[in-house]
């Protein structure tokens, strides 16, 4: 997992996922072809988010996918920053793009 994610999506890796065992390792998002030497044998998926929450740094995620899908990883994006409207990650060859859809739900009115 990116080290720049959002605050939710790093208590979800330390908090929920690790009661089930699950471990993360949190990358440098700047890393590229560097983060093949941080998949294990046991990696099964690589989430990013680009451009990153707070720092807004945004990664080589084509050299990532790359990494991944040379080692049988799913890969999972969070776009919720740049939109569909702006980034298209599924076209870069990311499995799985997610988007927040909380800040909708607050401009829409309630009465």
């Amino acid at each position: 997992m990116a080290d720049h994610v959002y605050g939710p999506s790093r208590a979800f890796a330390q908090g929920f996922l690790k009661r089930f065992g699950v471990e993360t390792t949190f990358y440098d998002p700047l890393i590229g072809a560097g983060i093949g030497d941080l998949m294990r044998d046991n990696t099964k998926v690589l989430f990013m988010e680009s451009p990153g929450s707070l720092t807004f740094e945004v990664q080589d995620v084509p050299v990532l996918v790359a990494a991944a899908k040379a080692r049988g990883i799913t890969t999972i994006f969070d776009n919720t920053w740049a939109s569909p409207m702006f980034y298209r990650p599924l076209a870069q060859g990311v499995d799985v793009s997610v988007v927040a859809g909380t800040s909708t739900w607050s401009a829409i009115p309630t009465s």
